[in-house]
This record gives structure tokens, sequence and C-alpha cells, in this order.
């Protein structure tokens, strides 16, 4: 079963990330709207960013804000 706790939570690139959509810049903040395993096994966040990008980005280059409400 997937762990859909992360969606809808907002984020932040912790360093430049580079997609296929363009440049992520460090601090641009976003929120999740899904989180998938690539082809290859490789999981990935799908964020909509500030920046009026959205684009898939491993987790490891975002941290997740802790969201209201929550434990």
């Amino acid at each position: 079963m997937r762990d859909i706790s992360r969606i809808g939570a907002r984020c932040r690139a912790l360093y430049n990330v580079v997609t296929t959509k363009g440049l992520i810049r460090q601090d641009t903040c976003g929120i999740i709207t899904e989180e998938k395993i690539s082809l290859l096994g490789h999981p990935r966040l799908h964020v909509d960013w500030e920046n009026g990008v959205s684009a898939a980005v491993p987790p490891y280059s975002v941290e997740v804000f802790k969201q209201s409400g929550t434990n």
C-alpha cells in the first residue's frame, strides 16, 4: 500500500534540481501532488512549484514541512 501522508504537504528544494521541465532553484517552495515509483524503480515526488513548474523530483532533494493538525 502506498503511503499518501505527504500528498498536499508543502516542501522546499534543498538545492538546485535539474528536471525535464527546467531548473528548480534552491529554497523554491511547492506542494506535493503525487508520490510514485519511476519505471526504473526510483521513488519520485511530483511537486507543483511556486515558480509555475510542475515536475517530479527525488525525495531526498526536498524538505517536507510538517503539516498543521498532525502530531
